[in-house]
């Protein structure tokens, strides 16, 4: 698919680090609609690695605050659940970090679908051509378990700078299981969302330069994975090499068969 001129329509689903990378590339594309979906709010600790928004936008959700400040009458927003998405697009870039969402945007009617993945410095892209190639759901089981939850969308209780208070203190007691059980036995309580070591890791470990810096590798291996028309559908990238696959379609999988 030859991707300087596209007139069908794009939803880009995620407004964070990858998505807006992969949006700084289609901008410079000619397209005829783009629609960005997340239900995300932009918060502080996202403005120094996601270039489109500013302080003036925290509290804003995500994709209002990207469709407002790029101001083109192409790019409309949604806010809410990728289970709830109705409507057919030609393209879906995927840049959600959880797998459940993933899933429902392999339900819905598209014909060309790129999933993008990042994780701490290894990232992935896979393309989906409906109906013709492996789907998501014939690969899931590549995918993390849904027990970890991204920095960016761990923001499921009611008072959000406390539990960040609270994973500070977690991450300078980094060797103190006690503290991470305490919190978990309070976030239980109080039916806020838990934590585990693979969170306090990421955030402990992650250098910002990195997260931006594998972002972009990410966006720019999707357009490449959309133009290619080999037989590869599948890009890995390890931190220091590139790996292409060819993934064959599950004969038993539910979804596209």
């Amino acid at each position: 698919m030859a991707f300087n001129n596209f007139y069908g329509t794009i939803l880009v689903a995620g407004c964070g680090g990858t998505g807006t990378q992969v949006l700084k590339i289609l901008l410079q594309k000619n397209y005829s609609k783009i629609t960005l979906i997340d239900k995300d709010t932009v918060s502080i600790s996202n403005l120094n690695r996601q270039f489109f928004y500013t302080k003036n936008d925290v509290g804003k959700y995500k994709s209002e605050a990207l469709a407002n400040k790029i101001n083109n009458p192409k790019i409309d927003y949604l806010v809410g659940d990728i289970e709830n998405l109705v409507g057919r697009y030609n393209l879906i870039f995927c840049c959600l970090d959880n797998v459940s969402g993933r899933m429902a945007l392999n339900l819905i009617d598209f014909d060309v679908l790129i999933d993008c993945g990042v994780e701490n410095n290894l990232c992935h892209v896979k393309k989906v051509i409906k109906n013709q190639n492996a789907c998501l759901y014939c690969i899931k089981d590549l995918y993390t378990i849904d027990s970890y939850v991204a920095p960016c969308s761990a923001k499921n209780i009611d008072d959000l700078s406390k539990r960040g208070d609270i994973l500070r203190y977690l991450i300078e007691r980094y060797d103190d299981v006690d503290a991470l059980q305490k919190f978990n036995e309070l976030c239980t309580s109080k039916k806020f969302k838990s934590t585990d070591m693979l969170e306090i890791d990421s955030i402990r470990n992650s250098i910002i330069s990195n997260v931006c810096y594998i972002n972009s590798i990410c966006a720019s291996m999707a357009f490449i994975l959309l133009d290619n028309e080999e037989d590869f559908c599948y890009i890995y990238f390890n931190g220091f090499e590139f790996t292409k696959l060819k993934i064959e379609r599950d004969p038993n999988c539910i979804v596209c068969n």
